[in-house]
């Protein structure tokens, strides 16, 4: 088929799948910070994608996500899915931020 070149005004998101060596002994820390992508489908309907917010990394001309991690252990990679949106189609960004819950002890008397 060739080339493939689309005006990016018709792009509503592109995926790319990475390939890389799995360490299982790895440990992953976690956030407690979210970030929130509203973002308009082919379909023109809102979708919402979450992720954590070291999972989400903003540029000049789109948003990008690493959404789902796959371990495939006969080979030994790990297999992420990145999700880029256009900023056209972002119809609003939010980052959340989780507090721990806290017990307030209530001071004696």
């Amino acid at each position: 088929m060739g080339s493939l070149l689309v005006p990016w005004v018709r792009v509503f998101r592109y995926d790319t799948i990475v390939r890389q060596a799995f360490v299982p002994d790895a440990v992953e820390a976690g956030s407690r910070v979210k970030q929130r992508v509203v973002y308009q489908d082919e379909r023109g309907l809102s979708q919402v994608i979450e992720v954590a917010l070291d999972r989400f990394e903003s540029g000049p001309w789109a948003v990008t996500m690493l959404a789902e991690r796959e371990v495939n252990a006969e080979r030994s990679e790990l297999l992420i899915r990145k999700i880029s949106i256009p900023w056209h189609r972002v119809i609003e960004t939010e980052r959340i931020f989780s507090v721990p819950d806290t017990e307030q002890a209530e001071p004696g008397r």
